[in-house]
């Protein structure tokens, strides 16, 4: 991104120096144009100028033209032209225009009155311009003269365009290297403080999914201890004295005392219950099943809760499944969530848990009858514990497919596709 950024800003740079330097060329064709007419007008022209011009004099006229044509007129010079107050044009290298009358402007007068030397791009779009516009665009300058009796004339010269071109080419070739070689100058310096930058930003990256790492990992090492001391404790000692009760039973029974009997035994179908409840309890917090007992035992005991809640839940697993780590972290993660959805959200009075594995995927599928739902506003809440949004992040981190089918009212389907080559 940083090199992209330079490069369009070294392109925009010599883009607006382009722009810069026809500008500057333009204004210096300008006033080179001014300048050597300024010379030709007064070391030239002004002196070889006759009173006789102004009566028509063909002598007079005649002697003026070898001068131009010699001095004046170049390659690039290609009409010179000199006018009076009244817009009548006295000489011209071209003949056809001596004699012949046209209006001038307000910037001609100014000049003819002793004004400053015009420069202009012609537009050869007036009829005194009707011989010049075979030679393309052209540089007009013009400005005033006198003849020995003190006569007032406008001594107009044309130039090609091109002597603006080649100033142009000039005055790129002049200053580009000085832009092109700074702007890389200063890209060399910066490379090292973006690569720096970019360094210690990967740095600070890795440093942040190391830190992430080991608060998962404390989390898991907690719900582990958790779990464990739970299990060891509460739930053996609620089934120890499960144990006890039921043989307590008996003996009552046999000394004639049913009503006891009757309520010690309910005593412990709730002790036992309360065992149920706190095994599936510590299914959701650690689920030891899935390194110990195995994905199937597993995913068994994820369906247990539900049939305590009335519903017809069922699953079908492979008896024995070898997966990676991983991706049995995957499904039984995707597994958790969607039945806990289903307990809590759906209201269904079926569900089913389908896994099937080949040697090149692995396929988890939870369907339910339930209120169903819209998938779009789903995917784009994250309430519950982890949110479908997640569940299909973390799919996607994995190389895997999770595919969502619900409507309202119509059930809901959940399908994991998790690649194994």
């Amino acid at each position: 991104m940083f090199c992209l950024a330079s490069s369009l800003a070294l392109v925009t740079i010599l883009l607006i120096g382009a722009f810069v330097s026809r500008g500057a060329a333009d204004g210096e064709a300008l006033r080179d144009a001014r300048a050597a007419t300024n010379l030709l007008a007064d070391s030239v022209v002004q002196p070889a100028l006759e009173d006789a011009l102004l009566v028509g004099d063909k002598g007079a006229i005649a002697r003026l033209d070898a001068i131009v044509t010699q001095r004046v007129l170049t390659q690039s010079r290609v009409r010179v032209k000199l006018w009076t107050v009244g817009g009548v044009i006295v000489y011209s290298d071209e003949p056809r225009l001596v004699g012949r009358q046209f209006s001038i402007d307000e910037e001609e007068k100014e000049a003819l009155r002793g004004g400053p030397a015009v420069a202009e791009l012609s537009k050869l779009g007036a009829r005194e311009n009707v011989f010049e516009r075979s030679q393309g665009q052209l540089l007009e300058v013009y400005r005033n003269v006198e003849t020995p009796n003190g006569t007032h004339l406008l001594f107009e010269t044309y130039s090609r365009y091109s002597q603006v071109t080649a100033r142009r080419g000039e005055v790129w070739r002049a200053f580009a290297p000085i832009t092109i070689g700074a702007v890389l100058l200063l890209q060399l310096c910066q490379l090292p403080l973006a690569w720096t930058l970019v360094r210690r930003l990967r740095a600070a990256q890795r440093e942040r999914e190391r830190l992430l790492r080991q608060a998962i990992d404390a989390s898991t090492d907690e719900r582990r201890r958790i779990a464990g001391n739970v299990h060891d404790s509460v739930v053996q000692g609620l089934a120890g004295a499960s144990f006890v009760i039921a043989g307590a039973v008996d003996v009552v029974e046999r000394g004639g005392l049913p009503t006891v009997a009757h309520e010690l035994r309910d005593a412990s179908a709730g002790i036992r219950e309360s065992i149920r409840g706190l095994r599936s309890m510590l299914v959701e917090i650690y689920p030891p099943s899935v390194s110990v007992g195995g994905l199937s035992a597993a995913l068994h005991d994820l369906v247990s809760p539900l049939r305590a809640q009335g519903i017809d839940a069922k699953a079908a697993t492979p008896a024995s499944v070898e997966l990676p780590r991983d991706v049995e972290a995957l499904i039984f993660r995707v597994a958790q969530e969607t039945l806990r959805n289903v307990a809590q959200h759906s209201g269904a009075r079926t569900a089913t848990l389908t896994l099937e594995a080949t040697s090149s995927i692995a396929t988890l599928e939870v369907a339910d009858d339930g209120a169903g739902l819209v998938v779009d506003d789903a995917l784009g809440r994250r309430d519950g514990h982890v949110g479908l949004q997640v569940l299909r992040d973390l799919a996607e981190e994995a190389g895997a497919l999770l595919q969502i089918a619900s409507a309202p009212g119509q059930g809901a389907r959940v399908r994991l596709e998790v690649p194994l080559t």
